[in-house]
């Protein structure tokens, strides 16, 4: 991603110039890699731990889903002569 040092802000890869400059102040423009514009580092050989409220998410679902199928089974039951 371009990063301008004059201007303190990063540019679109089209709005800089054919010869690598800025468009507002024509300094060079220095390419800046994605992990350091996020403030972080790649996560190589980690896998990290889902969040706990996803985890609870998770078991509302499946709570919920087990409910509904017992009450499947309890109206299949009712209804089948």
């Amino acid at each position: 991603m371009p990063w301008c040092e004059g201007c303190n802000r990063y540019l679109s890869s089209p709005t800089v110039n054919p010869d690598g400059s800025c468009p507002k102040c024509g300094r060079p423009v220095d390419q800046v890699a994605d992990d350091q514009v996020a403030g972080t580092q790649p996560a190589v050989g980690l896998n990290p731990r889902a969040p706990w409220h996803f985890k609870v998410l998770v078991g509302a679902a499946g709570a919920y889903l087990a409910m509904r199928a017992v009450q499947g089974i309890a109206w299949a039951l009712q209804h089948i002569p």
